[in-house]
Parts: structure tokens; sequence; C-alpha cells
């Protein structure tokens, strides 16, 4: 959604130094099946525009997936690694996630990145007002909505 673009641009611009040198990784929880992350990553791609719109070099998308399998974890733990070490040879990595709310996982990220230079101030979505607001918009419109479906019945 567009507010939760919003809110990600927002975290990332408070990290940030020097924006066209600096890429945005937008860092999910993810799910534990492989066809099931690949939906993720997709839908937080279309994220990546925003960030890239808000005048970063570069917006990348990826998953910790806490949940899966010890090796699949290791693997997610590995690609993000390496992606923080690949951006900071050439600019900043800032790392932003993109979770509802803290809860232990945004603690996790630290230790994954141990030893590497990257940004990250584990902010998440809520408290956020732009939130807050987008979760009254979508119960608005599950009413309306159902409001609808009711009336058109016999």
């Amino acid at each position: 959604d567009l507010v939760v673009g919003d809110i990600l641009l927002e975290r990332a611009r408070a990290l940030s130094r020097q924006p066209q040198r600096e890429t945005v990784i937008l860092l999910a929880h993810g799910p534990t099946e492989d066809a099931d992350n690949e939906l993720w990553l997709a839908d937080m791609r279309r994220l990546e525009e925003t960030i890239k719109a808000g005048g970063f070099h570069d917006a990348l998308s990826l998953t910790l997936r806490d949940d899966a399998p010890r090796a699949v974890q290791e693997q997610a733990a590995q690609v993000l690694r390496q992606a923080v070490q690949r951006i900071g040879e050439q600019g900043r990595a800032l790392v932003v996630p993109v979770l509802i709310a803290q809860g232990g996982i945004e603690r996790k990220i630290p230790q994954r990145l141990a030893g590497l230079s990257y940004q990250f101030s584990g902010e998440t979505l809520l408290p956020h007002p732009k939130l807050a607001a987008w979760i009254a918009g979508q119960a608005r419109q599950l009413v309306a909505g159902e409001a609808a479906a009711s009336a058109s019945s016999p």
C-alpha cells in the first residue's frame, strides 16, 4: 500500500545522510515456504519504487524467514549479510524493517549483521499516525462492502 511505502520512506530518510549514495534494504519477517516467500518479495518490490522515487540510489527487498527451518534461516541471513557488505563497498546500506510492530524480530537484525557497516533504527510501522489512519480506512471499506453486500441480498 502507498501508505506503507510513505512510512518506510520516512524511516529511511531518518537514517539517511546522502540518499543518492544509499541503498535501502526493506527487511521483512517472511514466511517459511519458498513459494510464499517469493510472493512476499514480489509485493515488497512494489515498495522499492516509492523508496527510489524518494531520491535513494536503490532499494532491495529481503526477508529474515525467522520461523523457517534452520538451514533456510541461515541462507536468508547469508543473503542479507552479503547484500549489506556489497552495498557498503559502493555506498551506505540503510536497513529498514517492514514489520508491523516491535516484538523481538527487530532485535535479531543487529545480531545477524554483526561486524558490518550499515544504519538501522529498529523502528517498525507502528506507532505511526499514517498507519493508524490506514487501518481505520480499511475498516471503513470493509464495513461499507458488507453493508453493500447485505443491501443487494434478498
